[in-house]
């Protein structure tokens, strides 16, 4: 499908290093980094945009100095720098942080904290989200959760054990968490799924409210997925729409993918696998708007209108001002975050009760406040008996 292999293979590709796509991108060719830059620039100039997001940059190779993406956000802050502000977004699955440190990057796509988050919903453990399990790292899911929110990455040069025991990621404690964009679904981790399925059928209402209470007033960056916020079920599949041979390809390397999983042993299940280049698959994936007038839909809706309120509200003023922070484990399922405040004699604090019994919560005094909490039914345990009760996530501000 792409013809670029036609007339320019030997200058527009390297094939010393392979990619999920083929042969990587030779950027040390001075006319592609121009054609990439330029056209970078060219949808930030010419359609407004205010950013853009660089996908997999863990594929780019690239040793020039400076790489293609030191000088694309050079060129970028060049242009337009005096006049507008730019967001360039990474997603990377290396976890490296140089790029957020001065390369004028804004932010990064953090998957540790999706797949922590994803674990505790849905108890999914295969895959990469086994090197967030007790099992294969000797350190509980709660423990990863904690450490991206108290300091970004989950993984900062530990071994991943998925990764064949590869050293994955740097040093990100000392980085502002603006710096990491959290969310509990993407159109990656929905869309290839086999059957697109989205949080909502994976998991229950009390649970999913807990994370979006997490995730929604964390100091991090928060990244709702479409229709998440009145709880869509519509599935997302993976389609497209290429010629018949390729289409055809497409739709084997699929099925061929999801044969190595237990759970599709079964040749029936294989050959139910949406076909992506089938029309039907695409129009299945479309938002279904009727959903905003059932009563539940309209409370998830109602509860994430309420969340970004208070994020705007109480969240937001202070970020900033955070100067450090430290993260507790209560138990395999259960954690707590602390942010200490500059200039202020207050701190934050997340604790968050994913497991089947309720803590008890020593240290809640006459002078904490309740920013907010996941379950309003818990609110009085929390304030009254110091229980938080399972699946309960709850904000408290409190004096040093």
């Amino acid at each position: 499908g792409n013809y670029l292999y036609v007339y320019a293979k030997s200058k527009f590709f390297d094939e010393k290093y392979q990619t999920p796509w083929g042969n990587a991108i030779n950027f040390k060719n001075k006319n592609v980094r121009k054609f990439f830059i330029d056209n970078a620039l060219y949808w930030l100039k010419e359609y407004h945009f205010d950013g853009l997001r660089l996908d997999a940059i863990h594929a780019v190779h690239d040793d020039s100095e400076p790489d293609i993406l030191e000088e694309l956000s050079s060129q970028v802050q060049q242009t337009f720098g005096k006049d507008r502000h730019i967001h360039l977004m990474l997603e990377n699955d290396n976890n490296e942080a140089r790029y957020l440190e001065k390369s004028g990057y804004s932010a990064q796509w953090n998957d540790d904290f999706h797949h922590c988050i994803h674990i505790l919903t849905t108890n999914e453990t295969d895959g990469y989200y086994e090197d967030y399990t007790l099992s294969k790292t000797q350190k509980p899911v709660s423990y990863y959760l904690a450490r991206t929110l108290s300091e970004g990455f989950a993984y900062q040069g530990e071994k991943s054990h998925y990764r064949n025991n590869k050293p994955r990621g740097g040093k990100s404690s000392h980085l502002s968490p603006l710096k990491f964009i959290n969310f509990i679904q993407n159109h990656d981790q929905v869309g290839n799924r086999a059957f697109g399925e989205r949080i909502t059928l994976l998991s229950d209402i009390d649970l999913i409210k807990a994370t979006a209470c997490l995730y929604l007033l964390s100091p991090s960056i928060p990244m709702i997925y479409m229709g998440e916020e009145w709880g869509c079920t519509t599935p997302f599949y993976f389609f497209c729409d290429f010629n018949e041979e390729l289409s055809l390809a497409v739709k084997n390397g699929r099925r061929k993918e999801f044969s190595k999983f237990p759970q599709f042993n079964d040749p029936k299940i294989i050959e139910s696998i949406p076909d992506p280049s089938d029309e039907k698959t695409f129009a299945g994936s479309k938002l279904n708007w009727s959903e905003l007038e059932n009563i539940s839909n309209k409370e998830i809706l109602n509860f994430y209108k309420l969340l970004l309120n208070i994020r705007k509200e109480q969240i937001i003023p202070i970020i900033n001002n955070i100067k450090k922070s430290k993260f507790d484990v209560i138990n395999d399922m259960a954690l707590q975050v602390l942010w200490e405040l500059e200039n202020d004699e207050k701190k934050l604090k997340v604790i968050a009760n994913f497991s089947k019994d309720v803590l008890k919560i020593e240290d809640i005094s006459k002078k904490t406040h309740l920013v907010a909490i996941s379950n309003s039914h818990s609110k009085d345990f929390l304030i009254n008996e110091k229980i938080l009760p399972t699946k309960t996530v709850c904000w408290l501000t409190e004096p040093f």
